[in-house]
């Protein structure tokens, strides 16, 4: 892979994040690329990093839904928490490296409950608590959201929530706030971190 300029992969854990990072790509200065693993296990995960290594990416973005990896009481919840500690803490802001000689920069991008908490904060901050159900159907009575790929690949995520009301700035802003709130307040106090990532990959515009 060319390295004159960053190269960066976004791995998510669905198609959500996948097709919302294709609606991102003409507004941002640094072009990443959508990568989904086969599925949303960790195991996936941690092969798909592998794999963005193996292909000299200088950053690897990995979008992280938290929900689902936290000790709840729920059995597979608590396993994926173990598991997914232990992956963070192998690769999480580490310099890997490349086969080339190179190295790739990796960092888990994590979002509680999940990424659709960031589409609602185009609409404006708000600290309330969400399952990513509640999210889902929160946003389905804004604009129809559904996570459906028939739905995902017709609709441009990020135009159908400008054209809806929202505002990249917006969500950016309160992603920011949320990840300062929850530091401070709790770990499960909802936040998500995309909202500094994005910054990272410059947008052209934000509005």
């Amino acid at each position: 892979m060319p390295k004159s300029k960053t190269s960066v992969a976004i791995i998510g854990e669905g198609i959500t994040e996948k097709y919302f990072i294709l609606s991102l790509r003409d507004i941002l200065r640094i072009k990443p690329i959508p990568i989904k693993p086969k599925n949303s296990s960790l195991k996936e995960l941690e092969l798909a990093i592998k794999d963005c290594i193996k292909k000299g990416y200088h950053v690897v973005y990995c979008m992280i839904d938290v929900d689902n990896k936290i000790h709840d009481g729920n059995p597979d919840h608590e396993r994926n928490a173990k598991e997914y500690a232990k992956l963070k803490h192998q690769y999480h802001n580490k310099q890997c490296q490349c086969p080339d000689g190179g190295q790739t920069l990796v960092l888990m991008i994590e979002s509680y409950p999940s990424t659709e908490l960031f589409f609602l904060y185009y609409f404006g901050y708000t600290s309330a608590h969400y399952t990513n159900q509640q999210l889902k159907s929160i946003l389905n009575r804004k604009f129809g959201y559904m996570t459906e790929e028939k739905y995902l690949i017709k609709h441009s995520l990020h135009d159908t929530l400008i054209q809806s009301g929202g505002s990249l700035k917006t969500a950016i802003l309160a992603s920011e706030q949320s990840k300062s709130s929850a530091t401070i307040n709790s770990l499960c106090q909802p936040f998500t971190e995309i909202g500094i990532m994005i910054r990272k990959l410059q947008p052209l515009e934000i509005g």
